[in-house]
């Protein structure tokens, strides 16, 4: 058997090995109920909807591997590997050429040909094909050659000539191809992976010079980008009811997904055969400890710890400081929100991290490694949606003072940047560019939730639409800059790490709070105590101050003290070492609840508001 694989596999492209694949997957793949649903035997799932960096292969693949193991007679397609896939050849177009490739009615036909070609010619030693039944030379071509054929091969054999393709509809070949697709009784399951990658080359214009110079992407028409993926979703509806002994599985890019509902009108039917992938951010996190679990025991800092986190850092680095904010984080909160919560940008910061000898790992660079993964996390994504959406010029993040802005300095900003655009011979979007960044999730808003609290906002990959006028940039006070762009703007500028907003975490999902915030730590008793009290002003206000800031005295257990995430945060290095997480309810005050999370839920009375926050307990004396 082949040796397993490391930890931190970002792609599944080169993985055909059954077990390798497998064990693998169990690091990027954490069963959430989609994905569930989707490797269940008798799934009626057949479209994996997701954006880049979210294991689509990781579960075409495991998924054909788990149906081979469990049907003996089940025939898969493609033969030679576990899934079609293709690099980026699709051909060079004439006008004649666009104006046929933007049909959606097209695309439908070609990939209901291509997968039916496929099958019916791999089922031939069961079926026979009478080659009088063909008149085309396409159709004559692609069914009687002696070498296998791939959904891909026929697809692009099918499309090379639309005199060939017309050819073979006007002579009835595709008609009497169906009927031979009906005929077919055995299993047949059929695997087709990154037609968003074939089609590349109409929205992305391939030239590296562009690419290394500037990240201003002139659209082209990408509308074939996009019809090219749903094509095959209305193809793979259609052929179910043809045959449901023939199961095809493919995965299409999120971002094309989201204009089904424009191009089909029985897009309700084909969505019930979708599975689309997300994850929150406990789920990501699990994902983060499976590949610690993968790791070889030398390559641990501290391999007998309990916890995951901790045998891979060491127990000391399980709650991150940040030298700017002075405030602590857990490990996994501080990875998670220099990502943009996708699983492969955990493969590539854990993959970072693992490259760090595992007796020097410390803090430093621990933050390091997290913030260079950040950054190439963010030019991979900005390259992969070039040509999808607006990117701005690399010019912007230089000129950004602050990662919490107010919107009259983004006003400002986008008129410098307009004139360094104009200084560069470029020509500027007329779109604001921070509209970009806000659309592509690297720009965050400040926002009030059902419970009035105030929550910092970013969009995720998987919110991401193709067409960039969806999503204009909301009237908030605050605009927040994604701390994954944080390390490359302080290379472009210094000022930005003295500028550094020092008041809250940036981070999506964070709590948002204004203004300073007064915090001290009670020991003893306090001075003048009963003078305060018998105030009728003073009094009154000093009480109920402190039954804010000290609440959750009573339900400390017998000789230790409890505190909030918030106020650990404040402490200096030595006095924070004093304090563990709590993982379990204290022993007094029913009314503290601990979910499986690690968030407490205190409630003081009936009457006031719950405070949700995780809690550390240290001993007292």
């Amino acid at each position: 058997m082949a040796s397993l694989p490391d930890a931190w596999v970002e792609d599944a492209r080169n993985l055909d090995n059954a077990e390798q694949l497998l064990h693998s997957a169990h690091g990027i793949l954490l069963e959430t109920p989609a994905i569930g649903d989707f490797l269940r035997n008798e799934t009626n799932k057949r479209i994996v909807v997701a954006p880049k960096g979210y294991g689509k292969t990781f579960l075409l693949k495991s998924k054909r591997i788990l149906l081979q193991r469990n049907s003996e007679n089940l025939s898969c397609l493609p033969e030679n590997q576990l899934v079609d896939a293709t690099i980026s050849d699709s051909p060079s177009l004439s006008q004649a050429d666009v104006q046929r490739f933007v049909d959606y009615a097209f695309w439908c036909q070609v990939w209901s040909a291509a997968l039916m070609v496929s099958v019916v010619k791999s089922n031939a030693k069961f079926y026979p094909l009478d080659p009088a039944d063909f008149r085309s030379p396409v159709m004559r071509q692609l069914l009687l050659s002696s070498y296998p054929v791939s959904p891909f091969d026929a697809l692009k054999r099918l499309i090379n000539s639309d005199r060939e393709f017309q050819q073979a509809r006007r002579s009835h070949d595709l008609t009497t191809l169906m009927s031979y697709y009906r005929q077919i009784r055995r299993p047949v399951a059929v695997f087709v992976d990154t037609i968003d990658e074939y089609f590349e080359g109409y929205v992305d214009s391939g030239d590296p010079s562009e690419a290394d110079a500037s990240y201003l992407h002139s659209n082209k028409d990408s509308r074939i980008w996009i019809v090219g993926q749903l094509g095959i979703c209305r193809a793979i509806r259609e052929l179910l009811g043809v045959n449901p002994h023939v199961k095809i599985f493919v995965s299409i890019r999120k971002e094309a997904f989201n204009s089904l509902d424009y191009y089909d009108r029985n897009a309700v039917n084909i969505s019930s055969l979708v599975v689309q992938l997300h994850y929150s951010g406990e789920e990501l996190s699990r994902i983060f400890d499976r590949n610690i679990e993968a790791m070889q025991r030398d390559d641990l800092t501290q391999p007998r710890e309990a916890t995951p986190i901790a045998r891979f850092i060491g127990a000391s680095n399980a709650m991150i400081v940040n030298p700017i904010t002075k405030k602590s984080e857990f490990f996994y909160d501080f990875v998670l929100r220099h990502s943009l919560y996708r699983p492969r940008d955990l493969m590539l910061i854990g993959g970072k991290i693992a490259q760090i000898p595992a007796g020097v790992r410390t803090q430093e660079r621990l933050r390091m490694a997290v913030d260079q993964g950040a950054g190439e996390i963010v030019w991979h994504y900005l390259a992969e949606m070039r040509g999808l959406s607006e990117i701005p010029d690399r010019s912007l993040l230089g000129l950004i003072p602050s990662n919490v802005l107010e919107r009259s300095v983004l006003k400002r900003i986008a008129e410098t940047y307009a004139v360094r655009l104009k200084e560069k011979g470029l020509e500027g979007s007329n779109a604001h560019p921070f509209c970009a960044l806000y659309r592509l999730g690297l720009l965050g808003v400040v926002r009030r939730n059902r419970e009035q609290k105030d929550i910092q906002i970013f969009r995720r990959p998987h919110d991401i639409e193709h067409d960039g006028s969806k999503a204009t940039l909301p009237a908030e006070r605050h605009y927040l800059i994604h701390p994954a762009l944080d390390d490359i703007i302080a290379q472009a500028s210094s000022d930005y790490i003295r500028a550094f907003h020092t008041r809250n975490v940036i981070g999506h999902g964070n709590r948002w709070r204004e203004g300073k915030i007064f915090k001290c730590a009670a020991k003893g008793d306090l001075n003048r105590y009963s003078r305060v009290l018998s105030d009728p002003v003073v009094g009154e206000h000093f009480t109920r101050y402190l039954g804010s800031e000290f609440r959750i005295e009573p339900h400390a257990a017998p000789g230790t003290m409890l505190c909030t995430e918030e106020f650990l945060s404040e402490l200096d290095d030595r006095s924070r070492l004093l304090f563990a997480p709590v993982t379990q309810a204290p022993l007094r005050g029913a009314e503290l609840l601990l979910g499986d999370d690690g968030v407490a839920v205190i409630r003081k009375n009936d009457h006031e508001e719950p405070v949700e926050t995780r809690l550390f307990q240290a001993p007292l004396g």
